[in-house]
């Protein structure tokens, strides 16, 4: 089972979710804006009880959710452009790659031509401390190459099946 983490104004309906081939996939619509930081964390630690993912993928906001939450429950995780450095409101801090448990499977896609974020920033937060880092040049927020996003998906549960 994987679980979902969609980004800021989005929803189970974005093409990152839905370009995930994998059958057994559920995402729930979050409220980012209007929920506080506390509330959408116990909102995904009820999630994670009880549809037990064996993967957490997140994009962009959801990328900052997946890997709070992969450290915290000890769950691998793929992260697609990831946002470590919310500023839509004040309860969000910064989230710290190097803070993580090292020891949990992580896999991060990344398409530096991301016009949102500071892609830049968050590559070096991230290189030298995720099992797999993959940087492609272009693309833009919203993913370019959404095959390639599910084909590392698909690897990293072959990685943890394979564990």
């Amino acid at each position: 089972m994987i679980l979902f983490f969609h980004g800021l104004d989005s929803d189970n309906e974005t093409t990152k979710f839905t370009a995930i081939s994998h059958s057994n996939k559920f995402c729930k619509r979050v409220d980012y804006r209007r929920q506080s930081h506390e509330d959408i964390s116990r909102f995904y630690d009820g999630l994670i009880t009880q549809y037990k993912p064996a993967l957490l993928v997140g994009h962009s906001l959801g990328g900052y959710w997946a890997l709070m939450k992969s450290d915290q429950h000890s769950l691998p995780c793929v992260l697609v452009n990831p946002q470590f450095y919310p500023s839509f409101r004040s309860d969000y801090s910064d989230l710290d790659p190097a803070n993580c448990d090292p020891a949990i499977p992580r896999f991060v896609y990344l398409e530096m031509g991301d016009e949102v974020l500071d892609i830049e920033r968050i590559y070096h937060a991230l290189k030298g401390r995720v099992s797999r880092l993959e940087a492609v040049l272009g693309g833009h927020h919203r993913v370019a190459n959404l095959d390639r996003m599910d084909e590392l998906v698909t690897l990293a549960l072959a990685d943890i099946v394979g564990r």
